[in-house]
C-alpha cells in the first residue's frame, strides 16, 4: 500500500514552519512479524551468589516481570560456566534483597541448591516467561572434552519437576583465554553442543530448543568465531550473540542520544542477522543492553535511556531478530528495576512497546540534519492498522496525520533528560491502565520523547 506521512519541522527560534511531504511504498506481507518473545530478560547465577535468590519469589518482582509476558527468562552469564548444581537443599540458605544495586562480581564458582531451581522454576511459571538456561561449557575433563556429568545430574532434576527450558551451552566463548586462561574453538563449542544433542534425547526434552554460540564482542573477531560456529552446522535453532552499544565505563549523555549510536546499532544488527540468516538460523541476542560493564551509572536507569533502547528494540525488530534478553531484570545500572525492584525509564519503554507494537514492522524513517534527529518506525498491528512509533530525543515537532488517532507520549518527569521518572500523556505510568489522547489532522510531539501513534490507516 502506500500512504502519505506529512512531517513539518517546527523551528522555535523563528516560529516558521517547514513542511516535506514524503511517500513510503510498504508492502506488509514482505515485512518481518515481529516475535512475541522479542522482549526478554536476563539474570545470573550471582543472586544466589550474592544470597539474593529469594527475589524470584517477591511478589512486585514477579508482578512487573508477568507484565512484560511472554518472552524469555534467560538465566546465564560468566557464572553459568562457573556452575554447580547439588541436588539437594542448601544448608545455610539465606536472603538479603538491600544489595539489590551492587554490581555482581565476575568469574567466581557458584554453587545452586534444588531450592535455587525450584525458585527460577516457579518463577518461570508464575511470569509466563520461557526458560533458556545457561549449562556449564567450562567444565573439562583432562583430555579436553566437556564433561557432562553435572549437567545431567541437573537435566534430571529439571524432568523430575516436569521443567523443560531451553539451553545454551557455554557464555561468551571467544572470551574463554581471557575469563579462563584457555582458547574455546567454534569447532569444539558445536561439537559439544552436538553431544548435549544426544544427552537432552536420551532423557526425554524432546521440547528443548537449543541457542548459542552466545559471542561477545561487536569486532571482525567476534563475528569470526560466530560466522565459523554457524559453519559447521551445529544443533542450534538460534544463533545468539551479545550487543552492547556502549561502554558504562566511559559513557556520557550525548553517547545516548549521537544520532551514531544509532547507526551503529542499525549496521551490526543487519551485519550479524545476515549472518545467521545465509546458514539458516534465526538471530537472537542472548544478552545486550545499551551500556557494558553494569551500565552507565545515572544514565542507564535515567530517560536519556530511553530514546536507544526503544530504538534498539525496534530495529531488532524490523532486522527479524527473535528475541532480545535484556541484561538485567535487576542489579546495575542498566536494570529495568532499580534497588527497590521499582520501573526504571527501560522497563517502561520496553512495557508500552510491547502493549502498541505487534504485527509486522515495516519501514524506517531517519530525518537528520544535524541540527534535529529523530526515527519513525511504521507498523502493522494484529488490528491491521498503521501504528507508528517517533524516538525524538531533540526538539518540538509536528507531525501531521492522515485521519483519527490515539497518541501515547513519554516524556521525562520535569523535562530533564536524567531523570529517574517517565510520564505517558502527563501522568505517572501504571501496568494497569494508560490515559489516550485523541486527535486529527496534526500532532505536536514533544521534544524528548518516545510517541506511539495509533492510527486509523489500514494497512491494506
Amino acid at each position: 500500500m502506500v500512504f502519505c506521512l506529512f512531517i513539518s519541522n517546527l523551528l522555535l527560534a523563528t516560529a516558521s514552519l517547514h513542511l516535506t511531504e514524503r511517500r513510503i511504498q510498504i508492502t506488509w506481507d514482505r515485512s518481518p512479524r515481529i516475535s512475541e518473545n522479542l522482549i526478554s530478560i536476563a539474570a545470573g547465577p550471582g543472586i544466589f551468589f550474592n544470597n539474593q535468590g529469594c527475589v524470584f519469589e517477591n511478589s512486585r518482582f514477579i508482578k512487573y516481570i508477568a507484565a512484560l509476558r511472554p518472552g524469555y527468562l534467560r538465566f546465564g552469564g560468566t557464572r553459568a560456566d562457573q556452575m554447580t548444581f547439588i541436588n539437594a537443599s542448601n544448608p545455610e540458605e539465606i536472603c538479603d534483597l538491600r544489595s539489590l544495586h551492587k554490581i555482581q562480581k565476575p568469574f567466581l564458582p557458584v554453587t545452586l541448591y534444588r531450592e535455587d531451581i525450584e525458585k527460577l522454576i516457579n518463577f518461570s511459571r508464575n511470569t509466563s516467561k520461557r526458560m533458556l538456561f545457561g549449562l556449564n561449557l567450562n567444565s573439562r575433563s583432562k583430555d579436553g572434552s566437556w564433561n557432562s556429568k553435572n549437567v545431567e545430574l541437573l537435566l534430571d532434576f529439571f524432568k523430575e519437576q516436569n521443567f523443560f527450558p531451553d539451553f545454551e551451552l557455554g557464555n561468551e566463548p571467544n572470551s574463554y583465554l581471557h575469563h579462563f586462561n584457555y582458547t574455546m574453538t567454534p569447532e569444539q563449542q558445536a561439537n559439544d553442543f552436538e553431544v548435549l544433542k544426544l544427552i537432552l534425547a536420551r532423557k526425554g526434552f524432546h521440547s528443548s530448543k537449543l541457542i548459542g554460540p552466545s559471542t561477545t564482542g561487536r569486532g571482525p573477531t567476534a563475528l569470526n568465531y560466530f560466522s565459523k560456529f554457524l559453519e559447521t552446522k551445529p544443533p542450534v535453532e538460534f544463533a545468539a550473540y551479545h550487543h552492547y552499544t556502549l561502554n558504562g565505563r566511559n559513557a556520557t549523555v550525548k553517547d545516548f542520544i549521537s544520532p551514531s549510536s544509532f547507526y551503529a546499532y542499525e549496521d551490526e544488527a543487519k551485519l550479524w542477522t545476515e549472518t545467521s540468516k545465509e546458514n539458516d538460523k534465526k538471530p537472537f541476542i542472548s544478552e545486550g543492553a545499551l551500556a557494558f560493564g553494569g551500565g552507565a551509572k545515572n544514565i542507564s536507569d535515567r530517560f536519556v535511556s530511553s530514546f536507544l533502547w526503544a530504538d534498539k528494540l525496534a530495529m531488532s525488530a524490523l532486522t527479524g531478530i527473535h528475541s532480545f534478553c535484556r541484561e538485567t531484570a535487576f542489579g546495575g545500572a542498566y536494570a529495568l528495576l532499580n534497588e527497590d525492584l521499582l520501573p526504571t525509564p527501560s522497563y517502561w519503554i520496553s512495557f508500552y512497546f510491547r502493549k502498541f507494537i505487534h504485527g509486522r514492522i515495516s519501514s524506517l524513517q531517519t530525518f537528520d540534519d544535524n541540527q534535529q534527529f529523530y526515527r519513525i518506525y511504521n507498523v502493522c498491528t494484529n488490528k491491521n492498522k498503521v501504528t507508528k512509533l517517533i524516538i525524538n530525543p531533540s526538539k518540538a515537532t509536528v507531525l501531521r496525520i492522515e485521519g483519527k488517532f490515539e497518541s501515547y507520549q513519554l516524556i521525562p518527569k520535569g523535562r530533564h533528560l536524567l531523570s529517574k521518572y517517565i510520564l505517558i500523556n502527563g501522568q505517572r505510568p501504571s501496568i494497569h491502565r494508560t490515559r489516550r489522547e485523541t486527535g486529527s489532522g496534526s500532532l505536536l510531539l514533544q521534544h524528548y520523547s518516545v510517541s506511539f501513534i495509533r492510527t486509523n490507516i489500514s494497512c491494506k
